[in-house]
């Protein structure tokens, strides 16, 4: 096989991959505007519904891809907006909880519809969706690892406080 071609190949799955991504996000906030809410807000939303008192800002940390700063801004704006309360859970004021409100009950209910989505992808069949999925899989993992080995400091948190580790 010809180099230039297989590069050619692999930039153009790429731009195919990089374009389908920003077309299904664009579908998605069509549906989300509807209820006045961005797509990260309505990712909080559905795992605050999911988790109930167990959402805190670093468990929204490990399933949001987002640095602690960023989910503090939107849960402020979440916050502003009625959709979410924090609780003081216990005696620091560090520790706190997120609690839907009835206004961010309704809204992530009607973010749950992913009617949209399904529409798109019944242009495969059901052998298909499992072939992208599992092409789409090996991709993601093989991102991931080169991420996690040329990260010289990743940045998480622990499981039980707000505490940065590096």
């Amino acid at each position: 096989m010809n180099l230039s071609f297989a590069k050619e190949t692999e930039y153009r799955i790429y731009l195919l991959l990089s374009f389908t991504r920003d077309e299904m996000r664009k579908v998605r906030a069509k549906k989300l505007n509807e209820v006045d809410i961005l797509p990260e807000q309505a990712s909080i939303l559905a795992l605050t519904r999911l988790l109930g008192e167990e959402t805190t800002p670093t468990t929204i940390g490990q399933y949001v891809p987002r640095t602690s700063q960023t989910i503090c801004g939107i849960l402020n704006r979440m916050e502003k907006k009625g959709l979410i309360v924090r609780k003081k859970k216990g005696r620091s004021a560090r520790a706190t909880h997120i609690e839907l409100t009835e206004t961010g009950l309704e809204c992530a209910i009607s973010a749950s519809d992913h009617s949209e989505i399904i529409r798109l992808l019944e242009v495969l069949s059901l052998d298909e969706m499992v072939v992208l999925e599992s092409l789409l899989t090996k991709i993601y993992d093989a991102a991931k690892e080169i991420n996690e080995k040329t990260t010289e400091h990743p940045v998480r948190f622990s499981q039980d406080n707000d505490k940065l580790l590096v």
